[in-house]
């Protein structure tokens, strides 16, 4: 045996206990910060949007966290919804685009606490692995925009 060899086999054997309590507990805290959570169901921490996928052709949005503004000229439907690239933020931008999909309310999502909206329809639909991608886009009053979901569901 190398020396190379018996320093690596030395330094396991003195330290095997904290590299399985270490490994352990990053299981542990993995695990218990994970219990409860459905998993169709993201949350993104910070920016209180909540989106589960209820059926194939379904998916919820939920606004969690009252975040709108006082100022009056903040915009209260401030959310432009895209779903694999096609905008659907209300009825009339699915009109637009010439998509069969629904939104409900045919509004959109409004910027206060316990609003939702529920996507059904075609683009909707999941008939991959891969589901289908969704950013939801906030635009601020000094018409910044800022992503505050994105990703495959």
């Amino acid at each position: 045996m190398t020396r190379e060899k018996f320093a690596i086999l030395s330094f396991l054997k003195a330290h095997v206990i904290k590299i399985s309590v270490c490994i352990f507990l990053v299981i542990v805290v993995s695990s218990v910060l994970l219990i409860g959570k459905p998993c169709a169901c993201v949350e993104m921490p910070g920016f209180g949007i909540a989106v589960e996928r209820i059926h194939a052709d379904e998916i919820s949005i939920v606004q969690t966290l009252d975040t709108g503004s006082g100022r009056w000229d903040a915009p209260r439907y401030p959310y432009q919804i895209l779903l694999n690239g096609h905008d659907l933020s209300s009825m009339d931008s699915i009109r637009h685009a010439g998509l069969s999909d629904t939104i409900s309310p045919p509004e959109g999502l409004l910027n206060q606490k316990g609003s939702h909206v529920n996507l059904t329809g075609p683009e909707v639909m999941t008939n991959t692995t891969d589901g289908v991608r969704l950013a939801i886009i906030e635009t601020f009053s000094n018409n910044q925009k800022f992503a505050v979901y994105d990703t495959t569901i």
